[in-house]
């Protein structure tokens, strides 16, 4: 701390009779904060090192501490159950989730758009604007004018959410506590006559609720509340949307689920994945559309949240840093241009790095690694450290009475930062998920009732937990997810008032390394946009101890064009495309003239489309079309990295041939006639015409083709494969060079040429297709 802030904050004492831990009081204008066991006494000389750099005083009082909590613990659990607990009465006719509160205008306007959009979608809410009591509201409306027999599953991301609305349904509903049963987290409840509401942990959803749900036979009155949506879209997740419903809610601040690697530094100055409209996501279409917005500057126009600034500080790095990060980018840089490849590029290049084929080749292996080293480089910048300390130093000499909550990416710089500051003598707790939940739960109270003026923080708090109010945050380190830094807002910006009554303004410090990949948290979205011009002030700050920081005018970078933001009439085929270069859905071209999406799914045939591509891709290749606009572009590579071409603008959009279970007895089976393209799907074989075999398979590395027609001892089935091969032989004299053809499932071999089918004849093996070389018969 400053020489200002030492005069005003003086060490104090351990109140260890009352065995709560460590005392906080007032003494005038002085604030007694730490301890003399924690920062005075003195080692005793035993010679005996002491964990985690406590003394054998400091041991000693941490025993007597933990065993005194304890056992008022216990007691306090005993008496809390034998009077605290709700009567368990008959279940009412009408619920009532929502008693004492009252909604605002904007809320019962959500509540209305839900309803009106058919009883399902999304709610996409600012965090702390109270999503919790939006759902209670939603489905105490559908229970009393809908569904009486309603059942509601409420699925959460941790036990520690499940927990909070536990509380809220025991502080604001009617129903008994039998009626409100939890699944996961030590729990194992499902419904029941009694069980009306089952509060789920979603890993144990996941897994459990779709049998719980069919097993109960409830599906019919079931509303599904899917908490923090987002969460579910990860891939081990979905399996939670497999439970049967009537209903569906979603609720989160950023329903547009960011891929887990979005957040690494391996990812900071690499392009995203292409984006997809969130009507087309997994979300979007298990839980239905986002029916209701309220971004932040909604929310502090309706005084749903108070007013706060964000401070933005560009910090520097040491002469010694500079040179190991410049080293460190020059080789990462050198790796991605080794290791890319057209579809293997960005967000799809660090995931084939840690899949199994990436992790057998040491370039790779290299790659990732030389990203986590320059990762921790930053994080553990000096100036970084010095900002912090700076920061928190004039907040509490300015105000004595000054929480803060730090937010950072690691939990060893948690701990690293933790300790630099209980030596500096702030009243600081640590909070992250390597924790017990007890230790959690016990920092997050310390911290509400100003015990502990500081709380350091892992990510795990931006998501999940009811944090107490805090009149400053510093985001120590940076994520580049937009998700997350809406979060961390929403964790900073509770209503808050001040001893004379007078709201408080909260303010949000952001701390990168200027001229570094930290800045890539402004490219990857408009910090002006979701939280306005007006409440974000930049600065660098090249010396903490020497300078003060200077203004800027405007962010260090800014995010890439929108589609929907570029001037049309400067568009030119052939030229740069100066829009978002990872804007829009993927497509491939392949050597047969067919256009596939990202998934392998065939479009339907498209002329303006087709045209477009041959003429700048004769030869196959991949590119995008934006959503909205519509607008054709391909990567190119260029000295100075990749480069987004302007192809054209499509007239109508792309539609994409979705898999159906047509029977195809009306599909005429003359050999080149044209087939259904939406029926060509099944098990695709090679066409290579080195070898007059022609139909091939590729096993363990190796080659395999059709056993000649004449070892079938089956005359049907020579005849059958003699005449397949005849045709891709005739097929292939009249200009059209197959390469693949497709067995359906009903045995019909076909092929697609510029997204149009063609029967060629019936599998000698039905939906099998073919005997090959090694196979016995």
């Amino acid at each position: 701390m400053n020489k200002t802030l030492h005069g005003q904050v003086q060490r104090g004492t351990v109140e260890s009779d009352q065995g709560l831990g460590m005392a906080y009081s007032q003494q005038g204008d002085s604030q007694q904060v730490g301890s003399e066991s924690q920062l005075a006494l003195s080692d005793t000389g035993s010679g005996v090192p002491q964990p985690a750099g406590l003394t054998a005083q400091e041991e000693l009082l941490l025993q007597q501490l933990q065993q005194a909590r304890f056992w008022r613990a216990q007691h306090e659990a005993v008496d809390a159950g034998e009077t605290n607990n709700r009567p368990d009465v008959g279940i009412p006719d009408s619920w009532e989730l929502t008693q004492g509160l009252t909604l605002h205008d904007w809320q019962q306007r959500c509540v209305d758009a839900w309803f009106a959009a058919g009883k399902r979608g999304v709610l996409k809410v600012v965090t702390g604007a109270g999503k919790t009591i939006l759902a209670l509201a939603i489905a105490e409306r559908l229970q009393q004018s809908h569904r009486p027999t309603l059942r509601v599953a409420i699925v959460v991301p941790t036990v520690v959410l499940l927990n909070q609305w536990q509380d809220e349904l025991a502080a604001h509903s009617n129903l008994p506590t039998s009626a409100i049963g939890l699944l996961g987290g030590g729990h194992g409840d499902s419904f029941s006559q009694r069980t009306r509401l089952l509060i789920c942990v979603l890993n144990s959803a996941a897994r459990k609720l779709p049998a719980e749900v069919t097993k109960a036979g409830v599906s019919e009155d079931l509303l599904l509340i899917v908490d923090e949506c987002h969460r579910a879209g990860a891939s081990e997740m979905k399996r939670v949307f497999d439970t049967p419903r009537a209903f569906s809610l979603g609720l989160s601040a950023t329903p547009e689920r960011e891929n887990d690697s979005a957040d690494d530094d391996d990812t900071a100055d690499a392009p995203s994945d292409p984006t997809v409209d969130f009507d087309e996501s997994v979300l979007g279409r298990k839980l239905g559309p986002v029916v209701f917005e309220m971004n932040y500057a909604e929310a502090i126009r309706v005084g749903v949240l108070p007013p706060f600034q964000i401070v933005h500080y560009g910090l520097s790095l040491g002469p010694k840093e500079r040179v190991k990060y410049e080293r460190l980018s020059r080789d990462i840089t050198d790796l991605r241009s080794e290791l890319e490849r057209g579809g293997r590029r960005g967000l799809a290049l660090i995931r084939w790095c840690r899949s199994r084929a990436g992790a057998a080749n040491p370039k790779a292996v290299r790659f990732l690694s030389l990203t986590s080293e320059r990762k921790r480089l930053l994080y553990r910048t000096d100036e970084r450290l010095r900002a912090v300390l700076a920061i928190l130093d004039r907040a509490f000499a300015n105000n004595p009475l000054t929480k803060a909550i730090l937010f950072h990416e690691s939990i060893d710089e948690v701990m690293h930062l933790f300790d630099r500051l209980r030596e500096s003598g702030y009243p600081v707790v640590a909070e992250h998920s390597g924790f017990p939940d007890a230790m959690r739960a016990e920092s997050l109270h310390l911290f509400r009732q100003g015990t502990a003026r500081v709380i350091v923080s892992a990510r795990s708090l931006i998501e999940g937990f009811n944090v107490p109010s805090a009149d400053l945050g510093i985001i120590v380190a940076a994520s580049a997810s937009v998700r997350q830094r809406v979060q961390t807002l929403g964790r900073l910006l509770r209503r808050n008032r001040a001893a004379d009554g007078s709201e408080k303004k909260a303010t949000l410090y952001v701390l990168y390394t200027a001229d570094t990949v930290d800045e890539m948290i402004y490219a990857k979205a408009d910090w002006e946009e979701f939280v306005g011009a007006d409440r974000n002030d930049y600065f660098r700050w090249d010396s903490v101890a020497g300078t003060e920081p200077t203004p800027c005018d405007n962010p260090p970078r800014r995010p890439p064009i929108d589609e929907t933001c570029v001037d049309a009439s400067a568009l030119v085929p052939g030229a740069a495309y100066p829009g978002d270069p990872d804007q829009g859905a993927l497509y491939s071209l392949d050597t047969q003239g067919t256009i596939r999406d990202e998934s392998g799914n065939l479009v339907k045939p498209h002329e303006q489309l087709m045209t477009l591509v041959k003429s700048y891709c004769p030869t196959g290749g991949r590119f995008k079309v934006t959503p909205r606009n519509h607008y054709v572009t391909k990567l190119e590579k260029t000295a100075e990295g990749w480069q987004a071409v302007y192809l054209g603008r499509l007239e109508e959009p792309i539609e994409v041939i979705e898999a159906r279970r047509d029977n195809d007895h009306n599909v005429e089976l003359t050999p080149g006639a044209p087939y259904p393209l939406v029926l060509a799907k099944g098990k695709t074989f090679s066409v290579l015409q080195r070898d007059k075999r022609l139909i091939a398979r590729k096993v363990s590395g190796r080659v395999e083709f059709v056993l000649p027609a004449d070892k079938l001892e089956d005359k049907e089935k020579q005849a059958a494969l003699r005449q397949i091969q005849q045709h891709l032989v005739h097929v292939y004299a009249h200009g059209r060079p197959i390469s693949k053809i497709t067995v359906t499932d009903t045995g019909h071999v076909v092929y697609v040429y510029q997204n149009q089918a063609f029967f060629v004849g019936q599998a000698p093996e039905g939906a099998d297709g073919f005997v090959f070389e090694d196979k016995k018969h």
